[in-house]
């Protein structure tokens, strides 16, 4: 069975991975890129692409884990084609997510988006650093599932708020090592102020962009966003852009379109 097809490339515009804490991520479409998956029975399961990158490698990674944990005797053969200044991250979460999502229709099953998200889950071999940094990759997988822009905090609390896009592209990839400042630095009132303030940035960005008919006003909520990269990772963008968290220990600058 072989199943083309062109898949969104989401990235995070509001929300930050702080250690202890489970706040939810504001995600939007930025991209798309066509993917072909092929699957065949076979004798010897093995999984190629056409691409030979890092990136490449952790997606073939991915599907030959999936082939080893369900004990399918298949062959995967993968393409996709992304435009330059595709999100590293999402454009990963989109692949792996599509990839488990085809396999499982090339075999009579239909999963759910919750089951994408849970399976892939177990399947990622990625470092994460702390929890709320792997929630990133979550949130990245369903909006690249749902498309246009979504809100995410964990596995029972999720939607879709519209098919609003923001077009962007990748600036630079940023390495972070660990945050500057914490609750032991900070103190726990303090630090928990902090958490608050990056939950309650992202409810309002997700309360624009649900009741906006037409391009929802982020431009502050992103400035303040950027300032508190910029306060726990020691990071800094020029206007029009985001650092918006990747695959740890990664942020992405994303240059706005719009």
């Amino acid at each position: 069975m072989r199943v083309s097809q062109i898949i969104p490339i989401p990235a995070v515009i509001l929300g930050l991975p702080l250690r202890e804490s489970e706040n939810p991520y504001l995600v939007a479409e930025v991209g798309s890129t066509r993917i072909e998956v092929e699957v065949e029975e076979c004798k010897e399961p093995s999984v190629a692409a056409g691409a030979t990158d890092d990136l490449a490698g952790q997606v073939v990674s991915f599907a030959k884990r999936l082939l080893k944990e369900l004990g399918l005797d298949a062959c995967i053969n993968l393409k996709w084609s992304a435009p330059e200044g595709t999100p590293r991250a999402g454009l990963y979460a989109s692949l792996t997510a599509h990839i488990l999502k085809s396999v499982a229709r090339a075999y009579g099953e239909s999963l759910e988006v919750y089951e994408i998200l849970e399976y892939a889950r177990l399947l990622d071999d990625l470092e994460t650093g702390w929890g709320a940094w792997h929630s990133v990759v979550d949130a990245l997988r369903y909006a690249s599932l749902m498309g246009g822009t979504v809100v995410y905090r964990n596995d029972e609390e999720y939607a879709k708020l519209s098919n609003t896009t923001v077009r962007g592209f990748k600036e630079s990839s940023l390495i972070v090592k660990e945050q500057l400042f914490d609750k032991e630095t900070l103190g726990p009132d303090l630090y928990g102020a902090l958490i608050h303030t990056v939950g309650v940035l992202v409810l309002e960005g997700a309360v624009r962009v649900r009741d906006s008919n037409r391009k929802p006003s982020l431009k502050p909520l992103i400035q303040l966003h950027n300032h508190l990269a910029h306060f726990f990772w020691g990071l800094s963008t020029p206007e029009g852009s985001i650092l918006s968290p990747g695959l740890w220990p990664e942020f992405e600058r994303i240059k706005l379109l719009d």
